[in-house]
């Protein structure tokens, strides 16, 4: 038995040692939403969802489409306020979405069909228009400590944050963590791979075909 109970712990041990967690995101500034020039450009999109009822049509913003999702699986929010405008009807409808649920405290869910070692970029999205005088807060995270706070915004479209990882698994936890209110809240996520920063060799050519170019134009 005592042999039995050792192999058994080392198993568990290489077990847990063996599970992989969530990469860093490192997040950007949070900033107000205001166009659908606020998606994030970059590679292949990995996930894009609209946090509506699963029966609203696609949406397609700067020639990504979002699929309308329950992203929390507590249910959804929708048309939440028509007297504000972005300018943009389809980013209008993407805004006024929202899925809520999962009860007080942070709550994790999982983007899958990552490449491990690649970089990614996630996007997110809040907003919660419900009440005029709603000034709600949410914080997002990677599970390790780095997060990001969104603010419903008052009488106006909420926020969103852009962050930046490097897989090391073929899947990505983000949590949601409503600060001082009942349930995780969500607008619109977006995962795409990160655009290729051009290598030192490479900037440094570019720089001189355009400064060659500048001297040409000013003979």
């Amino acid at each position: 038995m005592r042999i039995f109970s050792a192999l058994f712990a080392i198993g568990l041990s290489l077990v847990l040692v063996g599970v992989a967690q969530a990469a860093t995101i490192t997040w950007g500034a949070a900033t107000n939403s205001a166009s659908s020039s606020d998606v994030a450009d970059g590679g292949e999109v990995i996930a894009a969802l609209n946090a509506g009822q699963p029966s609203l049509p696609d949406l397609v913003l700067d020639d990504v489409t979002f699929t309308a999702n329950d992203i929390t699986g507590g249910g959804t929010a929708n048309g939440m306020m028509t007297s504000h405008s972005t300018g943009d009807t389809t980013y209008d409808s993407f805004l006024t979405t929202l899925s809520l649920g999962g009860g007080s405290g942070e709550r994790t869910r999982t983007v899958d069909g990552l490449t491990i070692g690649s970089d990614y970029l996630i996007q997110i999205w809040f907003t919660d228009l419900r009440n005029a005088t709603s000034n709600r807060t949410m914080r997002f995270g990677d599970g390790n400590g780095n997060t990001v706070d969104l603010k419903a915004r008052n009488g106006a479209y909420g926020q969103y944050a852009i962050g930046t990882f490097t897989a090391d698994d073929t899947s990505q936890d983000y949590t949601m963590d409503p600060l001082g209110f009942g349930n995780g809240h969500i607008t619109g996520l977006m995962v795409r791979e990160a655009a290729p920063i051009p290598e030192p060799s490479t900037a440094i050519l570019l720089g001189l075909g355009l400064l060659g170019l500048a001297k040409r134009a000013r003979q």
